[in-house]
Protein backbone atom coordinates (compact mmCIF):
# COMPACT_ATOMS: atom_id res chain seq x y z
CA UNK A 1 0.00 0.00 0.00
CA UNK A 2 2.87 2.47 0.57
CA UNK A 3 4.81 1.53 -2.33
CA UNK A 4 1.59 2.30 -4.22
CA UNK A 5 1.52 6.02 -2.26
CA UNK A 6 4.67 6.76 -3.26
CA UNK A 7 4.22 5.68 -6.63
CA UNK A 8 1.35 8.49 -6.71
CA UNK A 9 2.97 11.31 -4.82
CA UNK A 10 6.00 10.81 -7.37
CA UNK A 11 3.84 11.00 -10.36
CA UNK A 12 2.43 13.80 -9.01
CA UNK A 13 5.85 15.67 -7.81
CA UNK A 14 7.08 14.89 -11.32
CA UNK A 15 3.79 15.87 -13.03
CA UNK A 16 4.15 19.27 -10.83
CA UNK A 17 8.11 19.30 -11.92
CA UNK A 18 7.25 19.42 -15.81
CA UNK A 19 4.70 22.07 -15.52
CA UNK A 20 6.50 24.57 -13.87
CA UNK A 21 9.90 23.73 -16.45
CA UNK A 22 7.29 24.52 -18.78
CA UNK A 23 6.40 27.55 -17.71
CA UNK A 24 9.56 28.73 -16.83
CA UNK A 25 10.73 28.09 -20.62
CA UNK A 26 7.41 29.95 -22.04
CA UNK A 27 7.84 32.97 -19.75
CA UNK A 28 11.61 33.40 -20.35
CA UNK A 29 11.05 33.09 -24.14
CA UNK A 30 8.50 35.24 -23.93
CA UNK A 31 9.51 38.05 -21.54
CA UNK A 32 9.87 40.79 -23.81
CA UNK A 33 6.87 40.53 -25.43
CA UNK A 34 4.31 43.51 -25.34
CA UNK A 35 1.07 42.41 -27.10
CA UNK A 36 -0.55 45.33 -28.68
CA UNK A 37 -4.30 46.10 -27.13
CA UNK A 38 -6.42 44.39 -29.83
CA UNK A 39 -7.82 47.72 -31.77
CA UNK A 40 -7.33 50.21 -28.41
CA UNK A 41 -10.32 48.67 -27.00
CA UNK A 42 -8.97 47.12 -23.85
CA UNK A 43 -7.29 50.48 -22.25
CA UNK A 44 -7.63 50.50 -18.77
CA UNK A 45 -7.81 46.66 -18.57
CA UNK A 46 -5.02 45.01 -16.53
CA UNK A 47 -3.26 42.56 -17.74
CA UNK A 48 -1.84 39.40 -16.23
CA UNK A 49 -0.99 35.82 -16.55
CA UNK A 50 -2.84 32.38 -15.77
CA UNK A 51 -1.54 28.55 -16.32
CA UNK A 52 -4.96 25.86 -17.83
CA UNK A 53 -3.41 22.29 -16.60
CA UNK A 54 -4.74 19.59 -18.25
CA UNK A 55 -5.57 16.02 -17.25
CA UNK A 56 -2.86 14.94 -20.14
CA UNK A 57 -0.56 16.86 -18.39
CA UNK A 58 -0.13 19.38 -20.28
CA UNK A 59 0.69 22.89 -19.12
CA UNK A 60 -0.35 26.22 -21.29
CA UNK A 61 0.44 30.20 -20.20
CA UNK A 62 -1.58 32.50 -21.28
CA UNK A 63 -1.39 36.32 -21.26
CA UNK A 64 -4.88 37.87 -20.21
CA UNK A 65 -7.20 40.97 -20.09
CA UNK A 66 -8.69 41.25 -16.25
CA UNK A 67 -12.12 42.09 -15.89
CA UNK A 68 -12.86 42.95 -12.42
CA UNK A 69 -15.12 46.00 -11.97
CA UNK A 70 -18.90 46.04 -13.29
CA UNK A 71 -17.86 48.52 -15.84
CA UNK A 72 -14.96 46.00 -17.27
CA UNK A 73 -16.98 42.96 -16.68
CA UNK A 74 -19.99 44.50 -18.91
CA UNK A 75 -17.39 45.62 -21.66
CA UNK A 76 -15.67 42.11 -21.77
CA UNK A 77 -13.97 41.75 -24.98
CA UNK A 78 -16.84 43.96 -27.16
CA UNK A 79 -15.83 45.42 -30.25
CA UNK A 80 -12.24 43.12 -30.30
CA UNK A 81 -11.44 42.07 -33.80
CA UNK A 82 -9.04 39.63 -33.45
CA UNK A 83 -6.80 38.00 -30.16
CA UNK A 84 -3.80 36.24 -30.34
CA UNK A 85 -3.70 32.87 -30.03
CA UNK A 86 -2.36 32.77 -26.19
CA UNK A 87 -4.72 35.48 -24.85
CA UNK A 88 -7.62 35.98 -23.26
CA UNK A 89 -10.02 37.67 -20.96
CA UNK A 90 -10.71 36.51 -17.51
CA UNK A 91 -13.58 38.05 -15.55
CA UNK A 92 -13.49 38.17 -11.98
CA UNK A 93 -16.59 37.66 -9.70
CA UNK A 94 -16.80 39.20 -6.09
CA UNK A 95 -18.55 36.06 -4.46
CA UNK A 96 -19.89 32.58 -5.76
CA UNK A 97 -22.68 32.38 -8.07
CA UNK A 98 -24.43 31.19 -11.64
CA UNK A 99 -23.38 33.53 -14.22
CA UNK A 100 -24.94 34.43 -17.39
CA UNK A 101 -23.23 36.00 -20.52
CA UNK A 102 -23.41 36.93 -24.02
CA UNK A 103 -22.10 37.80 -27.35
CA UNK A 104 -23.55 41.00 -28.38
CA UNK A 105 -21.04 43.01 -29.67
CA UNK A 106 -18.86 40.51 -29.53
CA UNK A 107 -16.71 39.77 -33.23
CA UNK A 108 -14.74 36.76 -32.24
CA UNK A 109 -15.77 33.25 -31.30
CA UNK A 110 -14.71 32.54 -27.81
CA UNK A 111 -14.51 28.97 -25.73
CA UNK A 112 -16.13 30.07 -21.81
CA UNK A 113 -14.88 28.51 -19.32
CA UNK A 114 -16.44 28.52 -15.80
CA UNK A 115 -14.68 28.55 -12.67
CA UNK A 116 -14.98 27.82 -9.21
CA UNK A 117 -12.84 29.01 -6.42
CA UNK A 118 -10.62 26.34 -6.08
CA UNK A 119 -9.74 27.10 -9.74
CA UNK A 120 -11.00 23.95 -11.42
CA UNK A 121 -13.10 24.15 -14.74
CA UNK A 122 -17.15 23.48 -13.55
CA UNK A 123 -18.19 23.98 -17.04
CA UNK A 124 -17.39 25.03 -20.84
CA UNK A 125 -19.28 26.38 -23.48
CA UNK A 126 -17.30 26.52 -27.28
CA UNK A 127 -17.45 28.64 -30.02
CA UNK A 128 -19.57 30.97 -29.00
CA UNK A 129 -21.33 32.71 -31.78
CA UNK A 130 -20.08 36.03 -32.74
CA UNK A 131 -23.21 38.97 -32.02
CA UNK A 132 -25.75 36.64 -30.53
CA UNK A 133 -27.34 37.51 -27.89
CA UNK A 134 -28.57 34.01 -27.18
CA UNK A 135 -27.74 33.55 -23.00
CA UNK A 136 -25.09 31.61 -22.11
CA UNK A 137 -25.23 30.38 -18.46
CA UNK A 138 -22.67 28.66 -16.38
CA UNK A 139 -24.84 25.97 -14.68
CA UNK A 140 -23.28 26.07 -11.31
CA UNK A 141 -22.25 28.32 -9.06
CA UNK A 142 -18.41 30.05 -10.32
CA UNK A 143 -16.36 33.12 -9.30
CA UNK A 144 -14.52 33.45 -12.69
CA UNK A 145 -15.40 33.23 -16.20
CA UNK A 146 -12.02 33.06 -18.80
CA UNK A 147 -12.73 33.51 -22.22
CA UNK A 148 -10.21 32.49 -24.77
CA UNK A 149 -10.91 32.18 -28.79
CA UNK A 150 -13.31 29.65 -30.32
CA UNK A 151 -11.20 26.59 -30.81
CA UNK A 152 -8.74 26.69 -27.68
CA UNK A 153 -10.20 24.08 -25.56
CA UNK A 154 -10.52 21.91 -28.55
CA UNK A 155 -7.14 22.23 -29.72
CA UNK A 156 -5.59 22.18 -26.08
CA UNK A 157 -8.07 19.66 -25.02
CA UNK A 158 -9.40 21.21 -21.86
CA UNK A 159 -11.97 19.65 -20.16
CA UNK A 160 -13.99 20.08 -17.04
CA UNK A 161 -12.04 19.65 -13.83
CA UNK A 162 -9.19 20.71 -15.52
CA UNK A 163 -7.31 23.74 -13.17
CA UNK A 164 -6.37 27.46 -13.59
CA UNK A 165 -3.64 28.33 -11.63
CA UNK A 166 -4.39 32.31 -11.68
CA UNK A 167 -3.10 34.53 -10.94
CA UNK A 168 0.66 33.69 -12.25
CA UNK A 169 3.66 35.62 -12.84
CA UNK A 170 4.27 39.54 -13.02
CA UNK A 171 2.53 41.51 -15.73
Amino acid sequence: MNVVRLAVAHRSARYFGFCVVTVLCTVASSINLNAAEPAGQLVGFSRSQLIITTGNQQCTLFDVYVAATAEQRAQGLMFVQEMDTYEGMIFLYPRPARISMWMKNTFIPLDMLFIDESGAIKAIHTDAVPQSTAVIDSGVSVTRVLELNGGTVRAFGIRVNDRIIFPFGPR
